[in-house]
């Protein structure tokens, strides 16, 4: 069973990591100037919103490959562990920033965008530790397995897309 947890969870942020990077790469110039909504000044943003979406490839590609998926946990929980801190100092000091996470928004950024990427952080972390643990297992029943990427999908596209469904529940 944990096996499948693991897996699961693996994918979510595989996918989640992966529309973000999609996101973010269609529009890569205003990802960069949302950066300094963030506080951050111009020049280093040039760097760092490429860098940031490497970071995420990377732990997308690492997050699939099964030999690698430590390597990709613990990426993936250092990223969403930051992306939360500097979302919750925008939220704490009532910085007016739109979320480009996932591509454009029109969505300030606010505590549920904090709360999702500590909930990720959450995944990796408890993910690295069981992998770390050895606590992989078998993944011997296809159906299952099947089960388990359907759920993770699905999950991954609620999960990119937050901000529809909060403006849904303002309806």
């Amino acid at each position: 069973m944990l096996a499948y947890l693991i897996l699961g969870g693996r994918l979510l942020l595989a996918g989640v990591l992966a529309l973000a990077v999609a996101g973010k790469l269609r529009d890569l110039p205003a990802f960069r100037a949302s950066l300094a909504q963030f506080g951050m000044r111009a020049g280093p943003t040039a760097v760092v919103a490429p860098a940031v979406v490497a970071a995420e490839a990377l732990a997308v590609g690492l997050l699939l490959v099964p030999g690698a998926a430590l390597a990709g946990l613990v990426l993936a929980a250092v990223l969403l562990g930051l992306f939360a801190v500097v979302l919750g100092r925008a939220v704490r000091t009532g910085a007016p920033v739109r979320c480009r996470c996932f591509g454009g928004t029109s969505e300030r950024v606010g505590p549920a965008h904090v709360w999702r990427n500590v909930a990720l952080a959450g995944v990796a972390a408890g993910g690295a530790a069981a992998v770390a643990a050895g606590k992989g297992g078998d993944l011997g029943d296809p159906a299952a397995v099947l089960l388990t990427v359907a759920v993770a999908v699905v999950l991954a596209g609620l999960v990119a897309g937050l901000d529809d469904l909060l403006a849904l529940g303002r309806v």
